[in-house]
């Protein structure tokens, strides 16, 4: 499959490099370097991301090559390049946008199924950017201190920073070929792992009380009220990283936070420590991800929503009981 990809990029001039909704540091990442290789090998290509960048990725260089409204563009393109995501909708851009283009589908994530255009879908990748870095490799791309750094990213937030059990011999012989460039991974640590806003820490003070354990402590649920981000001064989707939180009581099987980000419109991420698979439960309901980390978003009231992922819930905990 990556002999197919590599020759529809060779066909091709123009490209659209997209990731999901909600970036987070793989799908950032792996957009950043993909862009900057294709120009370097003098493609024409644009990054997209139709939502704000976290702060907490403000060190990556390149941050100002991404275009968040496609109707800011004076050219069209040949080629959308989908990383990270399996699905037109999960990108944020109309679906008209992709009506007339080739589209090449990079993913790591198990819930894709692969039948979005040229699909390259591989779960055993701890993440998209090591499927990129291992495309370059087939290509024989030279890899740019800021690729580089946008590579070393994607695959350090998407593992934990090696701690999670995605870390393979192929990603740490990743992270050390990126090294030798010159990645600063102290930086990246810094930014991702280690920083938070005063406003964040505001939320968490407010939102630790509504804490609580269910199914004999098998679930540890945390919920974000927007009516406290607002009061905060943060956005919800700022807050994501607070799942560690729930997810750190010893107990815990699965972690839930719910982010409240319209009075209908809940944000569900799941992490799981136990033999739940989380990705499962995130595509019942329309979302996806991987075996220990997943969300999707209910269209529900914060009350029922928590109610019916509850309920979802416990059929999995009873079932691996």
């Amino acid at each position: 499959m990556q002999t197919a990809i590599l020759e529809t990029i060779a066909r091709y001039h123009s490209f659209a490099v997209v990731g999901h909704v909600s970036p987070d540091g793989d799908s950032l990442g792996s957009i950043l370097a993909l862009q900057d290789l294709l120009t370097l090998q003098g493609k024409q290509a644009v990054a997209f991301c139709v939502d704000p960048i976290p702060d907490k990725y403000s060190y990556l260089p390149g941050l100002d090559r991404f275009v968040r409204d496609p109707a800011q563009l004076q050219h069209t393109f040949d080629c959308a390049i989908i990383l990270d995501c399996g699905s037109l909708d999960r990108t944020g851009l109309d679906p008209g946008f992709y009506s007339e283009l080739a589209i090449i589908n990079i993913d790591h994530h198990k819930s894709n199924d692969g039948s979005l255009g040229i699909g390259w879908v591989d779960d055993k990748f701890a993440a998209t950017g090591e499927m990129v870095f291992a495309l370059c490799q087939l290509a024989g791309w030279v890899i740019s201190h800021l690729a580089a750094t946008a590579l070393f990213t994607a695959l350090a937030t998407d593992t934990g920073f090696f701690r999670f059990s995605n870390t393979s011999p192929a990603a740490l012989r990743m992270a050390a070929h990126l090294l030798e460039i010159g990645v600063n991974s102290r930086t990246i640590a810094e930014y991702t792992m280690e920083r938070r806003s005063i406003s964040e820490i505001c939320v968490l003070r407010e939102s630790l009380h509504s804490l609580r354990q269910c199914f004999d402590g098998a679930v540890a649920l945390m919920v974000i009220r927007r009516d406290v981000c607002e009061s905060c001064g943060i956005s919800p989707d700022e807050v994501e990283g607070l799942v560690d939180y729930p997810r750190s009581i010893k107990e815990t099987q699965v972690a839930v936070l719910l982010r409240e980000i319209a009075p209908d419109a809940i944000r569900v991420s799941l992490r799981s420590k136990g033999h739940v698979d989380v990705s499962k439960v995130a595509a019942h309901f329309g979302g996806g991800g991987h075996a220990r980390a997943a969300g999707c978003t209910l269209k529900l009231p914060l009350s029922e929503a928590e109610n019916t992922l509850l309920a979802r819930l416990a059929e999995d905990i009873q079932g691996n009981a």
